[in-house]
């Protein structure tokens, strides 16, 4: 990890993955961008509006714009998993910024299971790094050893 650029970008609807995304920063030594949207989902949306929109693959316009992504060597990229899919924030950030040739560490929460969402991930950035990535359910994703053990495998440390 020295002298590498890393960031950590997330988008978090009931804090799991903000909890989890802290850590990865912490941890790091990383900065930290939290992904919001123009108009955010509601917990009661993202249940009906949020699961269509992950579902058919919509773009929501986000409200803060990352300028500098290409000074990071390495960007972990988390959200919660929608419908077993991508959030539709996250479908509008990989969209709207270039991380070809990049190391791209995608990570998500979830309180079952991940379903196709590394799939879809990794289709969305066909030219990026992508060679390690981990599912956290939202009742572990305060267990420390885990989120160690996911970034030392990251970054490929002994």
């Amino acid at each position: 990890m020295e002298n590498k650029k890393t960031a950590v970008v997330y988008y978090t609807l009931q804090g799991y993955t903000e909890k989890l995304a802290y850590k990865i920063a912490e941890i790091t030594n990383a900065d930290l961008y939290k992904i919001e949207l123009v108009k955010p989902y509601t917990i009661l949306s993202s249940y009906t509006l949020g699961i269509l929109h992950a579902r058919r693959g919509v773009c929501p316009e986000i409200k803060n714009k990352i300028q500098n992504l290409d000074s990071y060597d390495t960007i972990f990229i988390g959200a919660p998993v929608w419908a077993f899919m991508l959030t539709p924030p996250i479908n509008t950030f990989l969209k709207e910024n270039n991380l070809a040739m990049k190391n791209v560490v995608p990570f998500c929460t979830h309180k079952g299971n991940f379903g196709s969402y590394f799939k879809n991930f990794k289709e969305k950035l066909p030219n990026s790094i992508i060679s390690k990535y981990a599912d956290f359910h939202n009742n572990t994703i305060v267990n420390e050893e885990r989120v160690k053990e996911f970034i030392k495998e990251s970054f490929d440390l002994k």
